[in-house]
């Protein structure tokens, strides 16, 4: 079942070749099951082994604790809290994001439903942040809705956690994600 997971699994990436925009790549090319044996085989698609490979010397990596990501249920709390995690600034223990809401929309792959803000706020915002803040280091979290004439179009998400410099350390388990 884990298999199965993971082959329908894809990521969202913007391609530095050609302006080609928002790609969209799987993340394993082949798998190999011998079930009897226990013995499970992935290989990964050239252009995830690239990302994957190129993360740390390019500085595109995001660090959060996997402990956290596990603790989440839903997959859209999952990419918002990572996506939070980008924006946050250990030292001072705040961060902030400020995001269309269209763009969050399709990053979370949200049901087409939550085009009305509200909907989305209600369905989506507010039950993700209170599921991170009970569930993570981020403890406290305040949205702003921006608006463009009566319309929200974006949204800045303000978040702390409970100790400046105590949240994310090395020593821990991590996570790289691309940017």
């Amino acid at each position: 079942k884990a298999l199965d997971n993971i082959w329908d699994r894809y990521y969202l990436y913007e391609s530095d070749t050609n302006n080609a925009g928002l790609m969209r790549g799987r993340w394993i090319s082949d798998e190999t099951i011998k079930a009897k044996k226990g013995v499970y085989r992935v290989i990964l698609t050239q252009t995830t082994i690239s990302m994957l490979v190129d993360l740390k010397s390019s500085g595109h990596f995001t660090r959060y604790l996997f402990r956290d990501v596990a603790s989440l249920k839903k997959v859209s709390y999952q990419r918002l809290y990572v996506l939070m995690c980008q924006f946050f600034n250990d030292s001072k223990g705040y961060g902030y994001v400020i995001q269309r809401v269209d763009w969050l929309r399709e990053r979370m792959s949200l049901p087409n439903s939550y085009d009305n803000y509200s909907r989305f706020k209600r369905g989506f915002l507010d039950p993700g942040l209170k599921s991170i803040t009970s569930s993570t280091h981020i403890i406290k979290t305040k949205v702003t809705p921006i608006r463009t004439g009566r319309k929200v179009d974006r949204v800045k998400i303000e978040f702390w956690s409970a100790q400046s410099g105590a949240s994310l350390h090395l020593s821990d388990s991590l996570e790289l994600v691309p940017s």
